[in-house]
């Protein structure tokens, strides 16, 4: 039996970890394109602004006008649209009658980066969709072929259970908030980095060279952020999804198993690999994957005859157990 579920369970991860990685790379060439647009303003700065020893401060203070106020708000009303806002709804008219043309540069790359999330939550969630649709059906399908039971017609979501798996929060959040999460990360470093005004000069000096390149690194790891949140909530999806299968089919048990490589964490290649758990006590994070961010942990059926020829862990004594380990490593 073990090798029936082994096959099986890898056979699920590996397929919704392909949907995983065509989401990927659909979010990747956003971030791309972003960051082409900020250098382009950054790059427009330069040009315009600048003369031999740097940025020109009294050019850069000086108040929007004219066709620049005109193509400024033509331009952020074209991002801000896209995330449901419309300028008057944000901006208060005396502040854009006061706008210089360095605050009007920086909320041009705010909203370029605020344009990033609407866009990757949509291609995320269709993906997950997709995996919790996927996973659900191929697992309750392998649990009624085992017990010889029909699978026509039980092997679909429904559309409620579904939007409702969507929609928890584990851990503080779901998806779409740890995306906007990431995207307020990413302007926040981003708007540290462009240049200020303080006391009638530039706060800093940088290069156009050394500035892009800071952008660029931050965009580096705002992209790994969103990499390894896809590869977190694929887990995360993909489990649940299965988890919903145990409890439509009335499995009671599952066994935690991990992946075994140089990449297992400590908690699920040491502690948790193995262990049996009931399905309604089942918690992320606790006793059931993920674990952790991109953890690939999944589990297994365990059926009522073998159940109770091995350990079945309740969540006290689990809790209790998780307390000796961390006494463990205190004392290493």
């Amino acid at each position: 039996m073990s090798d029936y579920w082994l096959q099986r369970t890898k056979s699920r991860l590996d397929y919704a970890e392909r949907i995983g990685y065509s989401a990927m790379e659909k979010i990747l060439p956003i971030y791309e394109q972003a960051l082409r647009n900020i250098n382009k303003e950054i790059n427009r700065l330069y040009v315009n602004y600048a003369d031999k020893t740097g940025l020109d401060v009294m050019e850069l203070t000086k108040i929007l006008s004219g066709a620049d106020r005109e193509n400024f708000l033509t331009s952020i009303q074209a991002k801000m649209r896209k995330l449901g806002f419309n300028v008057a709804d944000v901006y208060d008219p005396a502040y854009i009658g006061r706008l210089t043309r360095l605050e009007a540069m920086k909320q041009q790359i705010y909203w370029e980066i605020q344009a990033i999330a609407p866009r990757e939550l949509e291609i995320s969630e269709k993906a997950y969709s997709k995996i919790i649709e996927e996973s659900y059906s191929a697992s309750r399908r392998d649990i009624r072929e085992y017990l010889g039971r029909d699978y026509r017609g039980f092997a679909h979501i429904d559309d409620m259970t579904k939007y409702q798996i969507l929609r928890e929060n584990w851990q503080g959040g779901n998806y779409s908030t740890r995306i906007w999460a990431n995207n307020a990360i990413l302007n926040s470093r981003i708007q540290e980095v462009l240049p200020k005004v303080v006391g009638g000069g530039l706060m800093s000096g940088i290069s156009q060279e050394k500035m892009q390149r800071q952008i660029r690194e931050y965009f580096d790891v705002g992209r790994y952020y969103a990499m390894r949140l896809v590869r977190t909530e694929t887990n995360y999806f993909t489990n649940q999804a299965e988890l919903q299968s145990y409890v439509d089919e009335g499995i009671e048990y599952y066994r935690y198993k991990a992946i075994l490589d140089k990449r297992t964490s400590h908690i699920c290649g040491d502690i948790l690999n193995n262990q049996i758990f009931k399905v309604s006590e089942a918690q992320v994070g606790f006793n059931y994957p993920p674990m952790h961010p991109s953890c690939r942990s999944d589990t297994e059926v365990v059926f009522n005859e073998e159940a109770k020829k091995e350990k079945v862990w309740t969540k006290v004594e689990w809790q209790e157990e998780l307390k000796k380990e961390e006494a463990k490593e205190e004392k290493k």
